[in-house]
This record gives C-alpha cells, structure tokens and sequence, in this order.
C-alpha cells in the first residue's frame, strides 16, 4: 500500500525557488568571472606577444646601437694610433734637428743661419704643397750657398754635412724643388 502523497507546503515551494534562483544566479556570476577570466586570460597572451615584439625590437635597437659604439671605440682607437704614430715621427724629426744644430756649434755664423732658413724654408714649402712653389727659388739659393760652403769646408765636419743632406731629405720628403738624385749628391759631397 502506498501511503498518502504528500505535497509540499507552498512555504518549501517557496524555498526550493529562492534556492533555484539563488543557484542560478550563482551559476550565473561563475559563468561570467570564467569569461572575465578566459578574457583577461587572452589579454594578457596579446601583452605578452606584444612586450616580446618590444623586446625583440629593443634588443635589435640595442645592437645597432652597440655596434655604433664599437665602431667609434674603433675609429678613436685608430685615430689616437695615428696620432701617437705622428707624434713619435714629429719628435724624431726635433731630436734629429736638435743635434743638428748642436753639431753645427762650430760652424761659422753665417753658415748656422742659412741652415736654420733652409730647414725653415724647407718645412713651409712641404706644408703648402702645391701652393709651396715661390719657396722653390729661395731654396734652390739656399742649398746653393750651403754647397759652396762644404766644398769650401774641404772635408771638414763631413759627418754634420752628411746628417744635415739626410735631414732635409727626410724634412721635406721628395721636394719638387730639388731631386732625389741632387740631394744624394749633395749628401756625398
């Protein structure tokens, strides 16, 4: 025998909608927080993509900007070489015409003077290149006297003559003034 059904009070019907409606709305706020998550989630996938292009960007900036640097590092490096490298040659050169001149303390007055101005001449000439021309005839003058001068001295100070022919050939390089070949002559003499 099956006993009396027993319908719910309209107060448990009542309850049981409050508690459907509250599940509901629950289920409701879970669905949207997951979809605010899954959102959030994907937003944060686009800032990550996004910060590693920038970062793959920087890091490629970052290079070009290294290798600038390295190759103005490297170019001031060469630069100071050269100049050191110049600055030796420039200091050889005074050492050279320093004990020129002492060497030459016994020569006559005369004779110092014309050596200290061909040496001058000589240098001006070198430093206007092309434009050193009208250096050329008061030089050609100059070694002139100076020839006359050793050839006068008959043998005497032979080693001053020797360093000083050497000196100005390296002073003023190849000169167009005067040759290779005269300056050797000279420096024989």
């Amino acid at each position: 025998m099956i006993g009396p059904r027993v319908l719910p009070t309209v107060k448990q019907r009542q309850e049981e909608n409050l508690l459907v409606i509250s599940i509901e709305e629950r289920l409701g706020k879970l669905e949207n927080e997951i979809t605010d998550l899954k959102a959030r989630e994907l937003n944060k996938d686009e800032e990550i993509n996004k910060l590693k292009k920038e970062n793959e960007q920087l890091k490629e900036h970052l290079e070009v900007i290294k290798q600038q640097v390295q190759k103005k590092i490297k170019d001031l490096t060469a630069d100071k070489d050269e100049e050191i490298k110049q600055l030796k040659k420039e200091n050889e050169q005074l050492k050279k015409e320093r004990d020129l001149y002492l060497e030459m303390k016994a020569m006559p007055e005369d004779t110092k003077k014309t050596v200290k101005r061909l040496v001058k001449v000589t240098k001006l000439e070198c430093e206007a290149g092309e434009n050193g021309n009208h250096f050329m005839m008061e030089k050609d003058w100059l070694m002139e006297k100076l020839k006359q001068e050793q050839k006068r001295q008959q043998g005497q100070a032979t080693s001053f003559w020797k360093k000083f022919w050497a000196f100005l050939i390296e002073i003023g390089g190849v000169v167009a003034s005067v040759s290779v070949a005269v300056l050797n002559n000279l420096k024989r003499l």
